[in-house]
Parts: structure tokens; sequence; C-alpha cells
């Protein structure tokens, strides 16, 4: 016989109850895990929304400028434009910053002309 237990036949050790330990102490620890993986859970579901909200406001950052169509339709700071369109910095596959640029120029030419301005 070990500290804290009995011996069975084939080598297998019981444990010895507690004294005031009843078989209700069985349903808590059940509860305690399920309390534990429900955190667990909980735990990874928010670092998950955290991660996806950081990578929103990254993009947001880098393609932001796209979703103001106001300003790309009818702004004035061609300059803060240029530095806006610099995506090829980020995307060098997808973008180039100057044919962009040129784009959005020569589609408020188009709207100037068609449309009164603002």
């Amino acid at each position: 016989m070990k500290n804290g237990t009995s011996s069975l036949k084939n080598g297998q050790e019981k444990k010895k109850k507690m004294v005031g330990e009843n078989s209700q102490d069985a349903g808590l620890s059940a509860k305690n895990e399920f309390e534990s993986v429900m955190k667990s859970t909980l735990n990874r579901i928010h670092m998950e929304i955290n991660e996806r909200f950081f990578r929103l406001n990254e993009m947001d950052l880098k393609l932001g400028v796209l979703l103001n169509v106001e300003e790309l339709c009818y702004g004035h700071n061609t300059d803060v434009l240029l530095e806006n369109c610099y995506l090829s910095d980020f995307y060098s596959r997808d973008f180039n910053g100057l044919e962009l640029h040129d784009e959005i120029l020569d589609c408020r030419m188009l709207l100037s002309s068609r449309l009164p301005e603002k």
C-alpha cells in the first residue's frame, strides 16, 4: 500500500477517499472541467477576434484611401493622394502606385466634365 492509495488486484491502485469526500464531489470536478474548457474556448475566441481586428485596422491603413470615394473623386490635394497610392510598397505584385494615381486623376477629370463640382 502506497501513501493515499490502497492496493487492488493486478497492480492497479485505487485512490482512497478523503474524510468528508463523497460521490457528489465527482460532479464538481466535471463542472470545474467544463468551466475550464469554456474559459479556454472563450479565451481563444477573444484572441482570434483581437487578431482579426488588428488585421482589419492594418488593411484600413493600407487600403482605406480607396474607400473614401468622396475624397478620391473630388479631393483637391493630389500630393496626399499620391502618397496614399503607394500600395505597391505593401502589394508589389498587385499594384503600381503611379498607375493607380494616374487612373484616379483620369477618373476625376472624367467626373468633373460630367458632373457639377461639389
